[in-house]
């Protein structure tokens, strides 16, 4: 078979690119916090133990609320900005925004089957090589959601949902410029 045509090929075959040097945490139990965040800065930054420092108070079951995610990454320069699902994506600056962590109902699995209890699910979705990823902790490998246009029809798509918001990551100094938003 000439190189061409087996080029083609793989080309067809490959349903998305594989994120260059992205490493994804997959999470068992109530860890999907931390996972998430991990996932953002691409390291094991976060801990189950990191964020009960954050917050002494809590039982550490790993079930970690929103404030939780929001000083955690305080403690290393970064800003969570609450998103209204009542505005539009497009007023997102998606190149000011280092990923965005989502909180979403996910029921969990017992086998083969999903039981019929709801829980929130914290993941994250970046940009990695000019692609976007959804960082799920409870995906084996990354889910390859499109190049530079595609995750506002991601985002678009899971703010739809009851239950479901977003967080953007953003740098402190994006966040006091307001710099992540494209209608200032």
């Amino acid at each position: 078979m000439p190189a061409t045509v087996l080029s083609t090929l793989l080309d067809y075959l490959i349903e998305a690119p594989y994120p260059p040097k992205s490493t994804m945490r997959n999470s068992t139990g109530k860890l999907c916090a931390p996972r998430a965040l991990s996932n953002i800065f691409q390291d094991n930054a976060f801990t189950r133990e990191t964020l009960q420092e954050i917050c002494q108070s809590m039982l550490g079951d790993g079930n970690y609320d929103v404030n939780i995610i929001m000083a955690a990454l305080q403690t290393k320069g970064y800003e969570a900005v609450w998103w209204d699902k009542r505005r539009d994506v497009s007023a997102i600056a998606l190149a000011n925004v280092v990923g965005f962590v989502m909180n979403l109902p996910s029921s969990p699995c017992w086998a083969p089957r999903k039981l019929p209890l709801q829980r929130q699910h914290w993941i994250c979705a970046q940009e990695v090589g000019g692609a976007y990823y959804n960082l799920n902790s409870k995906r084996k490998v990354p889910k390859w959601t499109g190049g530079e246009s595609e995750p506002r029809k991601f985002l678009e798509h899971h703010l739809q949902g009851k239950n479901y918001e977003l967080l953007l990551v953003v740098t402190e100094e994006v966040e006091a410029h307001q710099s992540w938003r494209t209608d200032v």
